[in-house]
């Protein structure tokens, strides 16, 4: 859910809360006896966002913040525990987001620290081997350093203000790690699309593993989405979806693909026999909007 919907920009109490609830108050709608409790240094966490939470603690520094969690999970009973640690972010903001950083390294060292306090104390609960919970360990955002990209559209695997994480844990879970990408999203105003300022010798793509995927066949009604951020400028004719060997419109070279030309975009079919139809975005968008197939 972003900030479209939610409404919050900059001042968590500018909010749309009321449409778009938080999680303490949808947990509060499925179970009135739930409890959640929420313990954070900011008052606009324990307080607004968190309003809706059975217990909120409002306290002064991380340390107080993990000594509150374990004292919850020792004598409470909570069903939701969120706790926020906050100096690995007042660190970064004043000397980086970095591990070179002297004071922002010790705080990420610190807070992992405290999450293997809490963790401990979650396994040492007297009713620990009945419960079941699901650790989520998150960053709520990446660095603070300015992103002005060269000679290429904005990425978001490029801008390490997007540069955060999240872990999430359970017994039951088997380990998969999803890490940034080493190949970074095409972008180019040509035939080959490349990556970086690397020629076509390095063009990436991605294929279905089944080969049969995407063969429409010659009846029946089909649908496939694909999002696809496009940058202003003109372009030469670069596919970026389709279910065809090549461009050619050649006997046996028969299917379908998307593909840009100059500042549109159009879609090419072409039957068994060779021939076939192109069609300009504003073409199809008005074959949408009728149903015409």
């Amino acid at each position: 859910m972003g900030p479209q919907k939610h409404q919050v920009f900059s001042d968590v109490s500018d909010n749309n809360f009321s449409k778009y609830p938080t999680l303490f108050t949808r947990l509060k709608g499925l179970s009135t006896t739930a409890r959640s409790v929420v313990i954070s240094s900011s008052a606009a966490l324990a307080n607004v966002i968190g309003s809706a939470a059975t217990d909120k603690k409002l306290v002064a520094n991380d340390v107080a913040a993990k000594d509150a969690a374990l004292a919850e999970l020792k004598t409470g009973n909570p069903d939701l525990v969120v706790v926020q640690f906050s100096s690995a972010a007042a660190a970064g903001m004043a000397d980086g987001y970095l591990a070179s950083s002297p004071s922002y390294k010790a705080a990420v060292l610190n807070i992992d620290g405290y999450v293997a306090s809490i963790l401990d104390a979650m396994g040492k609960r007297a009713n620990a081997p009945n419960e079941d919970w699901m650790v989520v360990i998150t960053s709520a955002k990446g660095n603070n350093i300015p992103y002005n990209p060269s000679g290429k559209p904005w990425s978001a695997f490029d801008d390490a203000r997007h540069n955060n994480f999240l872990i999430m844990a359970n017994p039951r879970f088997a380990f998969n790690s999803k890490a940034k990408p080493s190949v970074f999203p095409y972008y180019g105003t040509t035939n080959s699309y490349r990556i970086g300022n690397i020629a076509a010798a390095s063009q990436r793509i991605a294929m279905a593993k089944n080969v049969d995927k995407y063969n429409f066949g010659s009846s029946g009604n089909f649908s496939v989405q694909c999002k696809v951020k496009i940058p202003s400028g003109s372009y030469g004719y670069p596919s970026f979806l389709g279910k065809r060997q090549a461009f050619t419109a050649s006997t046996g070279n028969h299917g379908w693909l998307f593909f840009l030309e100059g500042a549109d975009w159009q879609a090419n079919f072409n039957g068994a026999s060779g021939t076939g139809v192109m069609l300009r975005q504003e073409e199809l968008k008005y074959l949408i909007i009728n149903g015409i197939h």
